[in-house]
C-alpha cells in the first residue's frame, strides 16, 4: 500500500501509521496534514463496536448520524468546498475516502458499512441524492407530447450534485440604511452535468414577527434591492441547460416546470431539513473570496517562484504579487486548487 496516499478530495498529505490486525480487533492510525486519525472496530461477541478519533477526540461512534464538527473543520482546512467538490460532503469524504484508505489491510473484521457505503443511520449528501432519485422515479405519467411530459423528460436527466449550507453575508436594511437582521442562513441545491451550466434551487431564512422563517424554494434564488428582496433568478431554460436536453420552451412548458419545482420542493424539503439539522453550524464554507480572507491574519509567508505564498490562520493560501499595494482577490490563473487565490495589484 502507498503509505503516502493522499485522499482524493482533501489536499492534505496522508500517511498510514500503525495497523493492528487481530481476530477480534482491527485498528489503524494515520496522519492527515497535521492531524492524527485513529479508527477501530471491536467484535464484541457478534456486535461490532466502531469508533473514529481525531486528535484523540471521539468524532464518530456507532449510532451517530454524522461525524463531530471537528471533522468538518478539518475538511474546511483541507480545501473542501461544496460548490466545487460535487457529489462530496465531509461525511462521504470520511467514510468513502479516508477510512477505506486506512483499512485496506484489515483482514479479520471489515468496516461495518451498509450496502450504501456508510454505517447504519449515517446521513450524508448521498441520502439527499437518493431522495432526489426516488422523486425522479415517481414522476407522474403524462400524455406524450404534453408540456408536463416534456418537463418530466427534462427533469429526469437532472442530477443533484451538491447541497450547500452557508451564511449569507447580505443583510436587509431599512430606509435609513440600518441593518434589520443578522446574517441569513441559505440552502442551495445544485444540479447539472457541469458547474458551468449548473442550475440551483435556493431558500433562505427571513425575519418576520416572532422570529425567523424560511422563504419558499426558488430557482436560483438571489438577494436584490440592497438585500430587501429575495427572488428567483433562474427558470426552465437554466434547468434544461443543466440537463443537457434541448426542447422548445413556451408558456405551457414554463407553467409545467413551475408545477414540477413546487412538487419537488415539497418532497425534498423534509429530507433537506433533516440534513441541515444534523449538519454542524458555524463553518463558513461558501463566503465569497473576499470574505474568506477578510480579517484572517497571515501565519506563514514563503516564496513560490517569483511570488509570495501566504498562509492564513483559516488554512487558506494565496499567491501575492506585490507592486506597492494589494487591491483585489481573484481565483489564481496558475492553479486549479480551489483553496488558493491570487492577490493582484
Amino acid at each position: 500500500m502507498d503509505h503516502w496516499k493522499i485522499p482524493y478530495t482533501l489536499r492534505l498529505p496522508f500517511r498510514l501509521g500503525v495497523v493492528r490486525d487481530h481476530p477480534y480487533l482491527q485498528a489503524s492510525s494515520a496522519s492527515l496534514g497535521g492531524h492524527k486519525l485513529e479508527a477501530h472496530v471491536l467484535d464484541d461477541g457478534g456486535k461490532k463496536l466502531f469508533r473514529v478519533h481525531l486528535d484523540e477526540s471521539l468524532i464518530y461512534e456507532d449510532g451517530d448520524i454524522m461525524p463531530a464538527p471537528d471533522w468538518f473543520q478539518l475538511c474546511r482546512e483541507g480545501g473542501y468546498r461544496p460548490r466545487i467538490h460535487w457529489d462530496k460532503d465531509p461525511v462521504t469524504i470520511l467514510f468513502r475516502e479516508v477510512l477505506p484508505a486506512m483499512t485496506t489491510s484489515w483482514t479479520g473484521i471489515e468496516l461495518p458499512y451498509e450496502e450504501g457505503g456508510f454505517p447504519e443511520g449515517v446521513v450524508s449528501l448521498v441520502t439527499l441524492q437518493d431522495a432526489h432519485e426516488a422523486f425522479r422515479s415517481r414522476l407522474p405519467d403524462t400524455p406524450n407530447g404534453s408540456a408536463a411530459s416534456h418537463v418530466a423528460a427534462m427533469f429526469a436527466r437532472v442530477r443533484l450534485r451538491a447541497v450547500v449550507l452557508h451564511d449569507r453575508p447580505e443583510q436587509r436594511v431599512d430606509y435609513l440604511g440600518n441593518s434589520l437582521d443578522e446574517s441569513y442562513l441559505g440552502i442551495d441545491l445544485m444540479f447539472g452535468g457541469s458547474r458551468g451550466t449548473a442550475a440551483r434551487l435556493s431558500k433562505v431564512s427571513l425575519a418576520s414577527t416572532g422570529g425567523m422563517r424560511w422563504s419558499p424554494w426558488l430557482p436560483g434564488g438571489h438577494w436584490a434591492n440592497d438585500g430587501r428582496e429575495f427572488g428567483a433568478t433562474q427558470g426552465a431554460s437554466d434547468f434544461m441547460r443543466a440537463s443537457g436536453v434541448v426542447m422548445e420552451i413556451n408558456a405551457d412548458f414554463n407553467e409545467a416546470f413551475n408545477d414540477l419545482v413546487t412538487a419537488y420542493a415539497a418532497a425534498m424539503d423534509p429530507v433537506v431539513e433533516s440534513y441541515r439539522a444534523a449538519y454542524p453550524v458555524g463553518i463558513p464554507w461558501n463566503h465569497d473570496l473576499f470574505n474568506q480572507y477578510l480579517n484572517h491574519p497571515v501565519v506563514k509567508a514563503e516564496m513560490s517562484g517569483d511570488d509570495l505564498m501566504l498562509t492564513f490562520d483559516n488554512g487558506l493560501k494565496a499567491l501575492a504579487a506585490w507592486s506597492g499595494r494589494l487591491t483585489a482577490i481573484e481565483n489564481s490563473p496558475r492553479t486549479n486548487d480551489p483553496t488558493q487565490a491570487r492577490l493582484l495589484e
